[in-house]
């Protein structure tokens, strides 16, 4: 994901490239890397986890909600669709559960690309 200069000079500022998000309602632990390539920042690390299990889609934009700030992490009230609806965003699954769906993912690949004559 690409972010706004000034949002990723904050984020680099205060965190050091490295950032860990507590999310409610789960409030499960994502933690992203912030890289800054030319003129701009992009989140990487867990970002496509997290992604895939709050449905976000290219062209969305999002708000995290800041609830807390407590040295090197920030805990999320929510994350509010700003396109669209304009409604917060709900996690479609937990990340045991995401990584679960991953494993069965590369075994159905793998099994898949067994010949079996």
């Amino acid at each position: 994901m690409v972010i706004p200069c000034t949002l990723g000079e904050h984020f680099v500022h205060r965190f050091r490239r490295e950032m860990k998000l507590e999310v409610e309602p789960t409030h499960e632990w994502y933690e992203f890397d912030i890289r800054k390539e030319g003129g701009k920042y992009y989140i990487e690390g867990e970002w496509e986890m997290f992604v895939s299990i709050y449905n976000i889609k290219q062209g969305d934009q999002i708000r995290f909600v800041i609830g807390t700030f407590i040295h090197e992490h920030l805990t999320l009230g929510h994350i509010r669709r700003l396109s669209g609806s304009g409604c917060i965003a709900l996690p479609r699954c937990t990340i045991a559960e995401y990584e679960a769906e991953q494993q069965l993912r590369e075994m159905d690949e793998c099994t898949s690309s067994v010949d079996t004559h």
